[in-house]
């Protein structure tokens, strides 16, 4: 490979740079992905496994934005099914407020027309009433004195054997990948057309580069890049054993207006997720006692009821996302997905697990042009 110049190189084997190898490889584009650990290790594996459709963005009124996580989420349905299934979810309604009875029957009609005019396909939501959401889970039945708003999304339950799939995808077409191979210095000549890496395999040669290396994207890898200095923000999810697990997911309301998701897996259950601003080594990465004390607290507290105990915890899942900024003390997420390009060089910057099909098909389509206009 050192001799060979190749179509194009993915710095980073997250699910968004395996997904974009993957279509430059069925497309016939000679491409390899370079990790400096494995397949999808960092943030990539430690999300949440909600495969959101566009109820988030319908809060905002974002319609576009919904119409295009309702299409994400349907196409991993049906192109990756074997990975996922359909998450039903509760979120417990309020007396007065954008929470309240009205607002939430206004938002399910407007999220089942928005699904459907996306997709063609109808997706399930209502509002219940108080007697209907306490039979749902009758041990929280105190949350749900004004009802409880319901719908359905969808949830990863084999996230390793997602993204084997997609390697296997990438090696099956005309794309390698490399991992344990760390990336020190990219370089473009534009006279000779085409980018230089350095690698502690050797040097390696591309006409175009694809970044997308997760919170790595900060790095001066390249000094064009877009987002030397991104600021990022820490989040985690705590996952516990558990005897009774909850038969749906349920998003509970924070201090903070966010939504807390508790959601039952196969045997454990996932709660999260908290986030706080990172100022350290991308590799110090580490979640504290004390915030994961504050955090089981907090989620009690909000459930009225001791439902998770510490020694019950069996895991932490924790990685780094793109903030905008803190308002109020809490991390403003960056809350979009996006390409940038310079000159031979895109780079990603990814905040949603939903979209990486999308994303990669985006970031393939500008190899795909560059290619085209420098051949």
């Amino acid at each position: 490979m050192a001799d060979e110049l190749l179509d194009c190189i993915v710095v980073g084997a997250g699910i968004s740079g395996l997904a974009t190898a993957k279509i430059l490889a069925a497309s016939g584009s000679s491409v390899a992905v370079l990790d400096r650990k494995g397949l999808a290790e960092e943030t990539s594996s430690n999300s949440l496994r909600i495969m959101h459709g566009g109820i988030r963005y319908l809060q905002q009124l974002d319609l576009f934005r919904a119409g295009r996580s309702f299409r994400d989420q349907c196409r991993i349905f049906r192109e990756y099914g074997e990975f996922v299934r359909e998450l039903p979810c509760l979120m417990p309604l309020e007396r007065f407020g954008m929470k309240s009875r009205f607002p939430a029957t206004v938002g399910s009609l407007l999220f089942r027309c928005v699904g459907f005019a996306a997709t063609g396909a109808l997706p399930t939501s209502r509002v219940l009433s108080r007697n209907e959401a306490e039979k749902s889970i009758p041990a929280l039945s105190s949350l749900f004195s004004c009802g409880a708003f319901s719908w359905s999304d969808g949830q990863l339950v084999d996230p390793r054997g997602l993204v084997s799939r997609l390697a296997q995808e990438i090696e099956s077409g005309s794309g390698s990948v490399i991992t344990e191979c760390e990336v020190s210095q990219i370089r473009e000549s534009l006279k000779e057309r085409r980018v230089l890496l350095e690698t502690s395999i050797g040097s390696l040669f591309a006409r175009t580069v694809v970044l997308a290396p997760g919170p790595w994207v900060q790095r001066a890898l390249f000094p064009a890049a877009p987002y030397h200095g991104l600021k990022l923000t820490k989040a985690f999810n705590l996952v516990f054993r558990t005897s009774r697990p909850l038969p749906c997911a349920l998003g509970v309301k924070t201090e903070h207006g966010r939504l807390l998701f508790i959601t039952p897996r196969d045997g454990v259950t996932a709660v999260g997720t908290w986030y706080s601003q990172w100022n350290e080594p991308i590799e110090e990465l580490k979640v504290h006692e004390e915030e994961i004390e504050q955090a089981i607290a907090e989620c009690n507290s909000r459930l009225s009821k001791e439902l998770f105990r510490r020694e019950e915890l069996a895991g932490v899942e924790a990685g780094l996302l793109p903030m905008k900024r803190v308002s109020n003390g809490e991390p403003v997420l960056f809350g979009r997905d996006e390409t940038k390009a310079s000159g031979r060089v895109i780079s990603l910057l990814s905040t949603k697990y939903t979209t990486f099909l999308s994303l990669g098909e985006r970031a393939a389509k500008e190899v795909i042009t560059l290619l085209n206009t420098h051949s």
